[in-house]
């Protein structure tokens, strides 16, 4: 009441109440935060260190505080971007109303080179996963890497990585292919870039129904084994077993123990079985 009172007799310039050290004292009240917002503070105000009360509240996880200085036009920390630190830091509300606000944020680097999705995997916050990965770039091999790097028994969340990146393989095949269609058409090679995206979406649809299986003929064995799609169908069979079962009919030539020495050719059917479609 007496903030209110004395914003209202517009005593704020001589009061030092109202100086700018008044919107960090104000971190811990947000109804003290909006009243001087509304009266004209400047969100993007620096403490001596050069920490703005933005810096400040996704550091401790004040989301009504970051929702006010949001709504209040904040501009972004320059020194240090605020939502690689709610993501290191695990702050799921701060992080979705940072990208809700900034998309791009999520594709920004650090002086350390390390995304805001990257800072979460550092320090295990996997339930930001879902909500950072559609918004950073990433190719194939990432995606398997990605993989790769989560320690977790979660197979519903390596099966939403293998989606996103079956999904964003597709969509980046049909962009690149679209433009040059004549072009490849009239060479002959149309009909192969067809052919990837309808595997990869073959392979896409599966894993997000609960099929029981998928049976893949030879000639669609090989194209996943070609280029960039090699990547995500390693990461079926790598990151998905035993949840899917990998069962295959080869030619065993001698000396040629491990499915990797196997020669394409060889290659009769390959089925993923899904053995526990919850």
């Amino acid at each position: 009441m007496m903030v209110r009172l004395l914003l209202e007799r517009r005593v704020r310039d001589g009061h030092p109440e109202f100086k700018p050290e008044a919107l960090f004292a104000a971190i811990e009240h947000p109804h003290i935060m909006a009243l001087l917002l509304q009266h004209g503070m400047d969100p993007d105000t620096l403490d001596p260190d050069g920490a703005s009360p933005l810096r400040l509240a996704v550091a401790q996880n004040k989301p009504e505080i970051v929702r006010l200085l949001l709504h209040h036009g904040v501009t972004l920390d320059q020194r240090t971007n605020p939502l690689h630190v709610a993501a290191f830091l695990g702050h799921q509300e701060i992080v979705g109303m940072l990208i809700s606000h900034f998309p791009l944020l999520a594709r920004t680097k650090d002086k350390y080179q390390c995304r805001p999705l990257d800072c979460a995997m550092v320090n295990g916050q996997h339930e930001l996963i879902r909500a950072l990965l559609p918004h950073t770039p990433m190719q194939p091999i990432g995606f398997y890497s990605l993989c790769e790097q989560i320690e977790t028994e979660d197979k519903n969340l390596k099966k939403h990585i293998l989606i996103e990146g079956f999904s964003r393989y597709i969509q980046q095949r049909q962009q690149e292919f679209k433009p040059l269609s004549t072009f490849f058409s009239d060479l002959g090679r149309g009909y192969a870039e067809r052919e990837k995206i309808a595997v990869a979406t073959k392979v896409l649809e599966f894993l997000k129904t609960d099929a029981a299986e998928l049976e893949l003929e030879p000639r669609e064995l090989q194209v996943l084994d070609d280029g960039r799609l090699y990547w995500l169908r390693r990461a079926m069979r790598d990151f998905l077993e035993p949840e899917f079962e990998i069962t295959k009919k080869t030619t065993i030539r001698p000396n040629q123990n491990s499915y990797e020495s196997c020669p394409e050719e060889a290659t009769d059917e390959l089925n993923f079985s899904n053995k526990s479609p919850s």
